[in-house]
């Protein structure tokens, strides 16, 4: 579940999703890694389409990155602010990383294509 979320136009009819999640820690089943516990940041590619009432988003498997934004114990409301002014002073290292890795393998498979 978001937490915080905000999208940044990278044309295309293309978004970067940035959202913040609250991570209850454990062990990654995928990879076997330790995740630690507190707000983590998922930053996406996503398409979204407004209809009536509501809107439509759609994202592709493996196309983004998450990060560890802050290590926390329990959640606040002062802790979430903490982690969504991080997330927005790190915004365009993440957005930089995100074009220089992964935007190339979405062109190739011919997602970012209309």
């Amino acid at each position: 579940m978001s937490l915080h979320k905000e999208y940044i136009n990278l044309g295309n009819g293309l978004e970067l999703k940035m959202s913040i999640s609250f991570s209850k820690g454990g062990r990654n089943w995928s990879t076997g890694n330790d995740v630690a516990k507190g707000y983590r940041g998922h930053i996406i590619p996503v398409k979204r389409r407004t209809e009536e009432n509501f809107t439509i988003e759609t994202s592709g498997a493996f196309t983004g990155f998450n990060v560890n934004l802050l290590n926390v114990q329990r959640q606040s409301a002062k802790r979430l602010a903490e982690a969504i002014k991080i997330l927005k002073g790190k915004k365009e290292n993440y957005l930089q990383y995100w074009k220089d890795n992964y935007e190339p393998q979405l062109e190739e498979s011919g997602i970012l294509a209309d």
